[in-house]
Protein backbone atom coordinates (compact mmCIF):
# COMPACT_ATOMS: atom_id res chain seq x y z
CA UNK A 1 0.00 0.00 0.00
CA UNK A 2 0.79 3.02 -0.56
CA UNK A 3 0.83 6.46 1.46
CA UNK A 4 -2.54 7.93 0.26
CA UNK A 5 -3.93 4.60 0.73
CA UNK A 6 -3.01 4.08 4.14
CA UNK A 7 -4.20 6.96 4.95
CA UNK A 8 -7.62 6.51 3.44
CA UNK A 9 -7.66 3.02 4.78
CA UNK A 10 -7.21 4.93 8.12
CA UNK A 11 -9.72 7.23 7.53
CA UNK A 12 -12.00 5.02 7.08
CA UNK A 13 -11.06 3.05 9.91
CA UNK A 14 -11.95 6.03 12.39
CA UNK A 15 -15.29 6.85 10.79
CA UNK A 16 -16.11 2.51 12.16
CA UNK A 17 -14.46 3.80 15.07
CA UNK A 18 -16.65 6.84 15.66
CA UNK A 19 -19.69 4.57 14.30
CA UNK A 20 -18.84 1.52 16.73
CA UNK A 21 -18.67 4.39 19.88
CA UNK A 22 -22.78 5.27 19.25
CA UNK A 23 -23.34 2.13 18.82
CA UNK A 24 -22.03 1.30 22.19
CA UNK A 25 -23.37 4.42 23.97
CA UNK A 26 -27.12 3.31 23.06
CA UNK A 27 -26.46 -0.39 23.82
CA UNK A 28 -25.63 1.05 27.29
CA UNK A 29 -29.10 1.54 28.03
CA UNK A 30 -30.99 -1.88 27.14
CA UNK A 31 -29.36 -3.87 25.21
CA UNK A 32 -29.56 -8.07 24.84
CA UNK A 33 -26.88 -10.42 24.79
CA UNK A 34 -26.76 -10.53 21.18
CA UNK A 35 -26.13 -7.30 20.37
CA UNK A 36 -23.28 -7.04 22.91
CA UNK A 37 -21.71 -9.86 21.47
CA UNK A 38 -22.36 -8.02 17.82
CA UNK A 39 -20.72 -5.29 18.95
CA UNK A 40 -17.66 -6.81 20.55
CA UNK A 41 -17.49 -8.82 17.24
CA UNK A 42 -17.41 -5.19 15.35
CA UNK A 43 -14.93 -3.93 18.23
CA UNK A 44 -12.74 -7.14 17.63
CA UNK A 45 -12.12 -6.52 13.82
CA UNK A 46 -11.78 -3.55 13.60
CA UNK A 47 -8.82 -3.69 16.06
CA UNK A 48 -7.13 -6.54 14.14
CA UNK A 49 -7.68 -4.23 10.67
CA UNK A 50 -5.78 -1.70 12.68
CA UNK A 51 -3.28 -3.99 13.49
CA UNK A 52 -2.77 -4.98 9.92
CA UNK A 53 -2.90 -1.34 8.48
CA UNK A 54 0.15 -0.75 11.51
CA UNK A 55 1.90 -2.83 9.65
CA UNK A 56 1.40 -1.40 6.35
CA UNK A 57 2.47 1.59 7.97
CA UNK A 58 5.80 0.66 9.10
CA UNK A 59 6.45 -1.34 6.37
CA UNK A 60 6.09 1.77 3.91
CA UNK A 61 8.19 4.08 6.47
CA UNK A 62 10.79 1.59 6.27
CA UNK A 63 10.71 1.55 2.44
CA UNK A 64 11.66 4.83 2.67
CA UNK A 65 14.24 5.11 5.17
CA UNK A 66 16.12 2.39 2.87
CA UNK A 67 15.51 5.01 -0.12
CA UNK A 68 17.42 7.31 1.20
CA UNK A 69 20.58 4.51 0.21
CA UNK A 70 23.29 5.65 2.66
CA UNK A 71 23.28 9.20 2.30
CA UNK A 72 21.99 9.87 -1.31
CA UNK A 73 18.59 12.42 -0.27
CA UNK A 74 16.98 11.14 -3.44
CA UNK A 75 16.65 13.50 -6.42
CA UNK A 76 16.35 17.73 -6.82
CA UNK A 77 13.88 19.50 -9.26
CA UNK A 78 14.89 22.67 -10.24
CA UNK A 79 12.10 25.43 -9.68
CA UNK A 80 9.62 26.43 -12.39
CA UNK A 81 8.41 29.62 -13.42
CA UNK A 82 4.73 27.72 -12.68
CA UNK A 83 3.24 26.44 -9.13
CA UNK A 84 2.63 23.17 -10.60
CA UNK A 85 4.50 20.18 -9.14
CA UNK A 86 5.96 18.00 -11.40
CA UNK A 87 4.41 14.32 -11.98
CA UNK A 88 5.88 10.72 -12.65
CA UNK A 89 4.85 11.38 -15.94
CA UNK A 90 6.93 14.32 -17.07
CA UNK A 91 9.83 12.98 -16.14
CA UNK A 92 12.02 11.32 -19.58
CA UNK A 93 12.83 7.74 -19.63
CA UNK A 94 16.60 8.64 -20.14
CA UNK A 95 16.26 10.68 -16.62
CA UNK A 96 15.35 7.73 -15.22
CA UNK A 97 18.21 5.73 -16.27
CA UNK A 98 20.33 8.55 -15.05
CA UNK A 99 18.99 8.36 -11.42
CA UNK A 100 18.50 4.53 -11.36
CA UNK A 101 22.97 4.44 -12.31
CA UNK A 102 23.13 7.43 -9.72
CA UNK A 103 21.26 5.37 -7.06
CA UNK A 104 23.58 2.12 -7.98
CA UNK A 105 26.84 4.26 -7.92
CA UNK A 106 25.22 5.94 -4.36
CA UNK A 107 26.53 9.40 -5.77
CA UNK A 108 25.73 11.90 -3.24
CA UNK A 109 22.78 14.03 -6.01
CA UNK A 110 21.00 13.35 -8.90
CA UNK A 111 19.28 16.26 -10.80
CA UNK A 112 16.37 15.72 -13.01
CA UNK A 113 15.21 18.74 -15.26
CA UNK A 114 11.78 18.14 -15.23
CA UNK A 115 8.73 19.39 -16.83
CA UNK A 116 6.04 21.16 -16.42
CA UNK A 117 2.03 20.35 -16.45
CA UNK A 118 2.22 23.54 -18.95
CA UNK A 119 4.97 21.86 -21.24
CA UNK A 120 2.50 18.79 -22.22
CA UNK A 121 0.25 19.30 -25.09
CA UNK A 122 -1.82 15.89 -24.83
CA UNK A 123 -5.52 16.80 -24.17
CA UNK A 124 -6.30 16.13 -20.13
CA UNK A 125 -7.96 12.74 -19.35
CA UNK A 126 -11.18 13.11 -17.86
CA UNK A 127 -13.43 10.64 -16.11
CA UNK A 128 -15.86 10.36 -18.81
CA UNK A 129 -13.05 9.35 -21.07
CA UNK A 130 -13.27 5.63 -19.89
CA UNK A 131 -14.41 2.88 -22.51
CA UNK A 132 -16.41 1.67 -20.37
CA UNK A 133 -17.94 5.02 -19.27
CA UNK A 134 -17.19 7.47 -16.24
CA UNK A 135 -15.71 6.11 -13.08
CA UNK A 136 -17.30 3.80 -10.77
CA UNK A 137 -18.72 5.43 -7.51
CA UNK A 138 -17.51 4.86 -4.44
CA UNK A 139 -18.80 2.17 -1.87
CA UNK A 140 -18.77 3.23 1.73
CA UNK A 141 -18.97 0.15 4.07
CA UNK A 142 -19.69 2.83 7.09
CA UNK A 143 -23.13 4.11 5.46
CA UNK A 144 -24.02 0.23 4.70
CA UNK A 145 -27.77 0.70 5.28
CA UNK A 146 -28.94 -2.91 7.67
CA UNK A 147 -32.44 -4.74 7.06
CA UNK A 148 -35.01 -2.94 10.26
CA UNK A 149 -35.84 -5.50 12.33
CA UNK A 150 -38.41 -5.39 15.16
CA UNK A 151 -36.93 -3.21 17.74
CA UNK A 152 -38.14 -4.88 21.10
CA UNK A 153 -37.27 -8.25 22.40
CA UNK A 154 -40.72 -9.86 23.86
CA UNK A 155 -38.81 -12.69 25.55
CA UNK A 156 -36.41 -10.24 27.56
CA UNK A 157 -39.71 -9.28 29.74
CA UNK A 158 -40.04 -12.51 31.69
CA UNK A 159 -38.27 -13.67 34.36
CA UNK A 160 -34.86 -15.20 33.19
CA UNK A 161 -34.36 -18.94 34.83
CA UNK A 162 -31.44 -20.87 34.31
CA UNK A 163 -32.18 -23.37 32.37
CA UNK A 164 -31.08 -27.57 33.14
CA UNK A 165 -29.55 -29.85 30.92
CA UNK A 166 -31.94 -31.07 29.41
CA UNK A 167 -34.19 -31.58 26.20
CA UNK A 168 -36.84 -30.11 28.33
CA UNK A 169 -38.14 -28.34 31.01
CA UNK A 170 -40.95 -29.95 34.09
CA UNK A 171 -42.18 -28.31 36.67
CA UNK A 172 -45.34 -28.09 38.92
CA UNK A 173 -48.32 -25.84 38.81
CA UNK A 174 -50.64 -25.66 42.24
CA UNK A 175 -53.67 -25.29 40.49
CA UNK A 176 -56.01 -25.59 43.60
CA UNK A 177 -57.60 -26.67 46.55
CA UNK A 178 -60.43 -29.01 47.09
CA UNK A 179 -61.87 -27.02 50.15
CA UNK A 180 -60.64 -23.67 51.05
CA UNK A 181 -59.46 -22.95 54.97
CA UNK A 182 -62.14 -22.60 57.51
CA UNK A 183 -62.75 -21.29 60.55
CA UNK A 184 -62.22 -24.18 63.43
CA UNK A 185 -63.80 -25.35 66.61
CA UNK A 186 -62.11 -26.74 69.39
CA UNK A 187 -60.81 -30.13 69.09
CA UNK A 188 -62.83 -30.17 65.97
CA UNK A 189 -61.54 -31.81 62.13
CA UNK A 190 -59.36 -29.50 60.90
CA UNK A 191 -60.40 -28.95 57.04
CA UNK A 192 -57.90 -30.74 54.47
CA UNK A 193 -56.80 -28.26 51.25
CA UNK A 194 -56.86 -31.18 48.89
CA UNK A 195 -54.20 -29.43 46.64
CA UNK A 196 -54.35 -30.12 43.51
CA UNK A 197 -51.07 -30.54 41.55
CA UNK A 198 -50.28 -30.67 37.97
CA UNK A 199 -46.96 -31.24 35.95
CA UNK A 200 -46.27 -29.06 33.07
CA UNK A 201 -43.67 -29.75 30.98
CA UNK A 202 -42.16 -27.26 28.11
CA UNK A 203 -39.90 -27.99 24.88
CA UNK A 204 -36.93 -26.01 23.84
CA UNK A 205 -37.44 -24.74 21.17
CA UNK A 206 -34.32 -24.20 18.56
CA UNK A 207 -34.11 -21.03 16.45
CA UNK A 208 -31.79 -20.58 13.46
CA UNK A 209 -30.87 -19.16 10.36
CA UNK A 210 -27.84 -20.04 7.58
CA UNK A 211 -26.33 -17.40 5.46
CA UNK A 212 -23.82 -18.13 2.43
CA UNK A 213 -21.11 -15.34 0.98
CA UNK A 214 -18.59 -16.27 -1.54
CA UNK A 215 -15.16 -16.33 -0.96
CA UNK A 216 -15.30 -13.41 -3.24
CA UNK A 217 -16.99 -11.38 -2.09
CA UNK A 218 -15.99 -11.57 1.37
CA UNK A 219 -12.34 -10.35 0.14
CA UNK A 220 -13.51 -7.53 -2.07
CA UNK A 221 -16.16 -6.50 1.00
CA UNK A 222 -14.58 -7.08 4.40
CA UNK A 223 -16.86 -5.13 5.80
CA UNK A 224 -19.39 -8.17 5.27
CA UNK A 225 -17.76 -10.03 8.39
CA UNK A 226 -18.89 -7.34 10.94
CA UNK A 227 -22.27 -6.31 9.54
CA UNK A 228 -23.57 -10.48 9.17
CA UNK A 229 -23.02 -11.35 12.73
CA UNK A 230 -25.35 -8.15 13.62
CA UNK A 231 -28.13 -8.71 11.09
CA UNK A 232 -28.26 -12.66 11.96
CA UNK A 233 -28.55 -12.09 16.09
CA UNK A 234 -31.13 -9.05 15.22
CA UNK A 235 -33.14 -11.39 12.72
CA UNK A 236 -32.64 -14.29 15.31
CA UNK A 237 -34.44 -12.09 18.32
CA UNK A 238 -37.57 -11.00 15.68
CA UNK A 239 -38.18 -14.84 14.41
CA UNK A 240 -38.05 -15.15 18.79
CA UNK A 241 -40.51 -12.85 19.72
CA UNK A 242 -42.99 -13.81 16.88
CA UNK A 243 -42.50 -17.42 18.70
CA UNK A 244 -43.77 -16.26 21.41
CA UNK A 245 -46.22 -14.57 20.74
CA UNK A 246 -47.37 -16.28 18.02
CA UNK A 247 -46.20 -19.56 18.20
CA UNK A 248 -48.73 -22.43 17.74
CA UNK A 249 -47.19 -25.80 19.24
CA UNK A 250 -47.04 -27.81 16.28
CA UNK A 251 -44.02 -28.83 14.97
CA UNK A 252 -41.18 -27.19 15.94
CA UNK A 253 -43.04 -23.95 17.33
CA UNK A 254 -43.31 -23.04 20.56
CA UNK A 255 -46.62 -22.51 22.06
CA UNK A 256 -46.89 -18.73 22.12
CA UNK A 257 -48.94 -16.63 24.87
CA UNK A 258 -51.90 -16.15 22.40
CA UNK A 259 -52.42 -19.70 22.08
CA UNK A 260 -52.10 -20.32 25.57
CA UNK A 261 -54.94 -22.53 27.52
CA UNK A 262 -56.28 -21.72 30.89
CA UNK A 263 -55.66 -17.95 30.10
CA UNK A 264 -57.84 -14.91 30.58
CA UNK A 265 -59.71 -13.22 27.85
CA UNK A 266 -62.04 -9.77 27.17
CA UNK A 267 -63.13 -8.03 24.34
CA UNK A 268 -63.79 -4.16 24.39
CA UNK A 269 -67.37 -4.31 23.54
CA UNK A 270 -69.26 -1.44 24.63
CA UNK A 271 -66.18 -0.13 26.35
CA UNK A 272 -63.97 2.48 25.37
CA UNK A 273 -60.63 1.12 24.61
CA UNK A 274 -59.10 2.98 27.87
CA UNK A 275 -62.06 1.21 29.84
CA UNK A 276 -61.65 -2.18 28.31
CA UNK A 277 -57.64 -2.36 29.08
CA UNK A 278 -58.56 -1.09 32.75
CA UNK A 279 -60.94 -3.95 33.59
CA UNK A 280 -58.36 -6.16 32.00
CA UNK A 281 -56.04 -4.56 34.76
CA UNK A 282 -58.78 -5.54 37.65
CA UNK A 283 -59.22 -8.71 35.86
CA UNK A 284 -55.88 -10.30 36.83
CA UNK A 285 -56.18 -8.84 40.44
CA UNK A 286 -59.57 -10.59 41.31
CA UNK A 287 -59.21 -13.63 38.78
CA UNK A 288 -57.51 -16.98 40.52
CA UNK A 289 -54.14 -15.47 40.35
CA UNK A 290 -54.73 -12.82 42.59
CA UNK A 291 -52.03 -10.96 39.97
CA UNK A 292 -51.08 -7.76 39.30
CA UNK A 293 -50.67 -6.31 36.14
CA UNK A 294 -47.41 -4.97 35.55
CA UNK A 295 -47.25 -5.12 31.71
CA UNK A 296 -49.62 -4.23 28.49
CA UNK A 297 -48.15 -5.99 25.23
CA UNK A 298 -49.72 -3.57 22.13
CA UNK A 299 -49.16 -3.20 18.32
CA UNK A 300 -48.26 -0.15 17.10
CA UNK A 301 -50.65 0.56 15.69
CA UNK A 302 -53.45 -0.34 18.26
CA UNK A 303 -51.02 2.18 20.73
CA UNK A 304 -51.00 5.24 18.27
CA UNK A 305 -54.95 5.05 18.31
CA UNK A 306 -55.12 4.16 22.21
CA UNK A 307 -52.37 7.62 22.75
CA UNK A 308 -54.83 10.02 19.84
CA UNK A 309 -58.25 9.10 22.02
CA UNK A 310 -59.95 12.54 22.04
CA UNK A 311 -62.67 13.96 24.63
CA UNK A 312 -66.02 15.65 23.27
CA UNK A 313 -64.11 18.71 23.68
CA UNK A 314 -60.82 17.73 21.52
CA UNK A 315 -58.78 16.97 24.17
CA UNK A 316 -56.20 13.90 24.51
CA UNK A 317 -57.69 11.35 26.90
CA UNK A 318 -54.24 10.16 28.21
CA UNK A 319 -52.76 13.57 29.02
CA UNK A 320 -55.56 16.40 28.21
CA UNK A 321 -53.21 19.21 30.22
CA UNK A 322 -49.94 18.27 28.04
CA UNK A 323 -50.52 16.75 24.27
CA UNK A 324 -46.76 17.12 23.55
CA UNK A 325 -45.90 14.64 26.44
CA UNK A 326 -48.17 11.98 24.61
CA UNK A 327 -45.20 11.12 22.74
CA UNK A 328 -43.14 10.16 25.95
CA UNK A 329 -46.26 8.17 27.69
CA UNK A 330 -45.24 4.47 28.20
CA UNK A 331 -48.11 3.23 30.62
CA UNK A 332 -51.73 3.04 31.17
CA UNK A 333 -53.41 3.59 35.06
CA UNK A 334 -49.52 3.00 35.86
CA UNK A 335 -49.34 -0.36 33.99
CA UNK A 336 -46.17 -0.30 31.50
CA UNK A 337 -47.07 -0.25 27.72
CA UNK A 338 -44.43 -1.83 25.18
CA UNK A 339 -45.53 -1.65 21.71
CA UNK A 340 -43.96 -4.35 19.17
CA UNK A 341 -45.12 -5.26 15.96
CA UNK A 342 -45.38 -8.93 16.64
CA UNK A 343 -48.51 -8.47 18.71
CA UNK A 344 -51.60 -8.46 16.19
CA UNK A 345 -53.15 -5.16 15.83
CA UNK A 346 -56.50 -4.74 17.92
CA UNK A 347 -55.40 -7.01 20.08
CA UNK A 348 -53.15 -6.23 24.03
CA UNK A 349 -51.76 -8.52 26.41
CA UNK A 350 -51.90 -7.82 29.59
CA UNK A 351 -49.76 -9.89 32.18
CA UNK A 352 -48.35 -10.03 35.45
CA UNK A 353 -44.55 -10.97 34.64
CA UNK A 354 -43.20 -11.85 38.15
CA UNK A 355 -46.00 -14.52 37.98
CA UNK A 356 -47.26 -15.72 34.88
CA UNK A 357 -44.20 -16.67 32.04
CA UNK A 358 -40.60 -18.03 32.90
CA UNK A 359 -37.83 -17.74 30.06
CA UNK A 360 -34.97 -20.25 29.71
CA UNK A 361 -32.16 -19.98 27.77
CA UNK A 362 -30.88 -23.53 26.45
CA UNK A 363 -27.87 -22.29 24.30
CA UNK A 364 -27.02 -19.77 22.55
CA UNK A 365 -27.46 -17.14 20.82
CA UNK A 366 -24.60 -18.96 19.16
CA UNK A 367 -22.36 -17.76 15.32
CA UNK A 368 -20.66 -20.24 14.15
CA UNK A 369 -18.73 -20.21 10.57
CA UNK A 370 -17.76 -22.65 8.12
CA UNK A 371 -16.07 -22.99 5.30
CA UNK A 372 -14.61 -26.54 4.95
CA UNK A 373 -17.95 -28.17 4.21
CA UNK A 374 -18.69 -30.23 0.90
CA UNK A 375 -20.52 -27.09 -0.54
CA UNK A 376 -18.53 -24.45 0.78
CA UNK A 377 -15.15 -26.14 -0.48
CA UNK A 378 -16.22 -27.15 -3.48
CA UNK A 379 -17.54 -23.92 -4.32
CA UNK A 380 -15.46 -21.33 -2.43
CA UNK A 381 -17.90 -19.92 -0.01
CA UNK A 382 -18.23 -19.76 3.59
CA UNK A 383 -21.20 -20.67 5.56
CA UNK A 384 -22.41 -18.29 8.78
CA UNK A 385 -25.11 -19.79 11.03
CA UNK A 386 -26.86 -18.32 14.23
CA UNK A 387 -28.75 -20.65 16.55
CA UNK A 388 -30.24 -20.35 19.78
CA UNK A 389 -32.36 -23.27 21.96
CA UNK A 390 -35.22 -21.41 24.14
CA UNK A 391 -38.50 -22.09 25.99
CA UNK A 392 -41.10 -20.39 27.60
CA UNK A 393 -43.21 -21.91 30.54
CA UNK A 394 -46.89 -20.01 31.92
CA UNK A 395 -46.83 -21.13 35.64
CA UNK A 396 -50.62 -18.79 36.11
CA UNK A 397 -52.05 -18.99 32.78
CA UNK A 398 -55.09 -16.87 34.75
CA UNK A 399 -52.24 -14.03 35.15
CA UNK A 400 -52.58 -13.27 31.45
CA UNK A 401 -55.46 -11.54 30.13
CA UNK A 402 -56.07 -11.93 26.13
CA UNK A 403 -57.81 -8.36 24.99
CA UNK A 404 -59.63 -8.17 21.60
CA UNK A 405 -61.37 -6.13 19.60
CA UNK A 406 -59.61 -2.47 20.31
CA UNK A 407 -59.83 -0.16 16.87
CA UNK A 408 -57.24 -0.80 14.42
CA UNK A 409 -57.01 2.28 11.89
Amino acid sequence: MNKIEIDAKQRQLNNQKKILQADLVRATKSASRATLDALKARGDALIAEQAELDEHRATYEKAMKLSDMGGAKGFEVSSTETANKPASLHISEADYRGLYEAVQKRLPSYRIEAKTIDAITKDAFGTGDFTSGNLPPALLPQLTAELPYEDDDIFAHFLQEKAPEAHSVEYLRHSGNTNPAAPTAELAQKPDLGMTWTTVTTSFTKIAALQEFSDEALADFPYFMQIVPSEMFAALKDARSDQVINGDGTGANMLGLLNQSGTLTRAQGSDTPIDCLRKAVNDLRVGSAYSRANLILLNPTTWADLQLVKSSQGLYVLNPNDPNALGDLDNIFGVRVVANTKVPAGKAIVLDTTKAVLAWRRSGPVFDINQYGDTEWTHNSVSFRVEERVAIGVRYPAAINIVSGLAVS
